[in-house]
């Protein structure tokens, strides 16, 4: 199922958002996420508020399927809804990229390595160190 993630800092876990009934709503928040087919998504306007106002907010995020999460706990007693298989299915290779994201540096993601802009990948992993590695 397509599933948002982002990192939520007040509570060191990453913030899985699903669509319910038309909205984007916070289902849940788990240790470490596993996702395939993933894109980024983001608001200039919420990135000018943070630089503004100095206040965070979530104005970026990734997207795509959710294949694995551990360390998971339902938010505010919302069901947990997204396909959780027994087994590891990620196409994972040596080779993995750290994405970083600093608003008042760029405007999006940015791989760590080079600081080119991150736009989508074929695997990502969501550590609970708060670092995002993917694999393309």
């Amino acid at each position: 199922m397509r599933a948002q993630v982002y990192r939520n800092l007040n509570s060191a876990a990453w913030s899985i958002r699903q669509r319910v009934n038309g909205r984007w709503l916070v289902v849940s928040r788990a240790q470490v996420v596993r996702m395939t087919k993933v894109t980024v998504r983001h608001s200039e306007s919420g990135r000018q508020k943070v630089l503004q106002d100095g206040r965070r907010n979530v104005h970026c995020w990734a997207v795509g399927e959710i294949q694995s999460a551990a360390g998971v706990e339902p938010y505010r007693g919302r069901n947990i809804t997204f396909f959780l298989p027994k087994r590891n299915t990620l196409p994972w290779r040596k080779g993995a990229r750290q994405v970083i994201y600093n608003p008042k540096k760029h405007r999006t993601l940015t791989y760590a390595d080079t600081g080119s802009p991150f736009v989508k990948a074929n695997a990502a992993v969501f550590k609970s160190d708060g670092t995002m590695w993917v694999d393309q």
